[in-house]
């Protein structure tokens, strides 16, 4: 019977999904927090920043790497993100006929705790590793309400009284699952992992300038020590790491958006010496800038 009622809520959404993707890749929604995707052939690798968000995949799969962690996204899982996180995407089956499906709905942590403020839910029995990304096992009632969420842009003027009711919906189911710690933890204002996702946000905006770590630990009220510990296990990295990753990343973007050459975006994310970020951009991709942006634009 769970079985039935699993299969039957995922070809419902699949449904929604499909009739609203058409033969666009990425839609954007009436609800500026829920994303549609879609794909009908595998992507290159892709870096970019994950925010909070959950994914839920209805066919195809796509692999998510972190540091050296992957995650494999298949049918009947969630993706949850619970920080910002610097990842490398890539879609690795999709086909016309069987395309790769995903809806994609970001989280507001602020929102998230002031809904376990209001509701004292019990914690899980087993506590699992802080990392700010997992997989989980979607349930007939996640993918229901999440179909629920997608049919309501089709009354749109329904939307500002019932999404955040949905979402709330989602919040709750997402929370009563093994991973839905990850959740809490960022989201309590008094934890070391509320502290933490503050300078993930600070990286986020100074990335391009000189990385101070005490400088950084002390902004959040931590010790060096510590901070440097808890920033590893929930982003796989060091601090350090997690900087370069940004910068190589926007570096990327520059060269591939704006047609920029190597040295200038270097320069624009941070870097003093074109041929070091060459060397780290090499050591991140395996290629060099040149090759790999050339790569990109052939498959784009």
């Amino acid at each position: 019977m769970e079985v039935e009622a699993h299969q039957n809520s995922a070809q419902a959404l699949t449904d929604q999904v499909l009739r609203r993707t058409g033969w666009a890749e990425d839609v954007t929604t009436l609800w500026p927090a829920l994303t549609l995707h879609r794909r009908v052939r595998p992507t290159p690798e892709a870096p970019c920043l994950y925010q909070p968000n959950v994914t839920v995949v209805l066919s195809g799969q796509k692999r998510v790497v972190l540091a050296v962690e992957q995650f494999l996204m298949t049918p009947g899982h969630f993706l949850l993100t619970s920080a910002n996180l610097p990842v490398t995407p890539q879609i690795v089956e999709a086909s016309p006929n069987h395309p790769f499906l995903a809806v994609m709905l970001m989280l507001d942590l602020n929102a998230l705790a002031a809904f376990l403020l209001n509701h004292d839910l019990p914690a899980p029995s087993k506590r699992p590793s802080q990392r700010a990304i997992a997989l989980g096992a979607t349930s007939p009632e996640l993918l229901d309400a999440f179909r629920r969420l997608v049919a309501l842009l089709d009354t749109p003027g329904d939307l500002p009284v019932l999404a955040p009711l949905i979402e709330q919906e989602i919040l709750y189911r997402l929370l009563c699952t093994p991973q839905g710690e990850r959740l809490r933890d960022m989201a309590a204002a008094s934890g070391h992992s509320h502290r933490l996702s503050r300078a993930l946000r600070w990286l986020e905006r100074h990335f391009r300038d000189p990385l101070n770590i005490t400088d950084l630990a002390e902004h959040v009220g931590m010790s060096p020590s510590a901070f440097h510990r808890l920033f590893k296990d929930i982003t796989a990295m060091s601090p350090l790491q997690y900087q370069k990753t940004l910068r190589l990343s926007e570096a990327q973007r520059l060269m591939l958006t704006q047609d920029m050459d190597a040295a200038r975006a270097a320069f624009e994310v941070g870097y003093v010496s074109p041929s070091q970020f060459s060397r780290e951009y090499r050591r991140q991709f395996g290629v060099s800038p040149i090759s790999h942006v050339a790569t990109l634009r052939e498959t784009d």
